[in-house]
């Protein structure tokens, strides 16, 4: 009798390390997923500025606004971070809505009509610095951006090419 429970009791951790195993996989897995999606994902879907709904959508106009580099150094052709939050907060504030690239493309290619105040913000450079102070303006304010991305390094000898990940774009 001694033995038969001695067996049953090794049985039981053996199944009781492999569930412990299990979620301790499941854990460390769903924080890789939170590191490297999970934030833009929550942002899209939750946080984010909801998309309107169709029987909103009666403007066939927009406004187009590029930015330039925001950046906290005072730069050639730059703007502060905190000029460009206080640009979108002052559009928020006047019933602007912003508009993703995609919006624009379905209004030109199929005619689906726009927000009133529809504004397509986009920023000229994809210097992760520049996207990283933009990103926290546009999170502040409750807007979307777009980023013209650079497809060739310039010809500058020395230059070294920061690229943004997909999880930053």
């Amino acid at each position: 009798m001694n033995t038969a429970s001695v067996a049953v009791r090794s049985d039981l951790r053996q199944e009781d390390y492999t569930r412990l195993w299990g979620i301790i996989l499941a854990v460390a897995a769903a924080g890789l997923l939170w590191i490297f999606e999970g934030r833009a994902f929550f942002r899209k879907h939750f946080w984010g500025v909801p998309p309107p709904a169709e029987s909103e959508r009666v403007s066939t106009q927009f406004v187009a606004l590029a930015f330039p580099r925001i950046s906290k150094d005072g730069e050639r052709f730059s703007m502060a971070p905190g000029e460009f939050q206080a640009i979108l907060l002052e559009l928020r504030a006047k019933g602007y809505r912003p508009v993703g690239f995609s919006d624009i493309r379905e209004f030109y290619e199929t005619g689906r009509k726009l927000p009133p105040k529809a504004v397509l913000i986009a920023l000229d450079r994809d210097n992760p610095d520049s996207v990283h102070l933009a990103d926290r303006a546009l999170r502040r304010a409750r807007m979307k951006a777009g980023i013209f991305l650079n497809k060739t390094p310039p010809s500058e000898p020395g230059f070294q090419r920061r690229t943004l990940t997909a999880h930053a774009i």
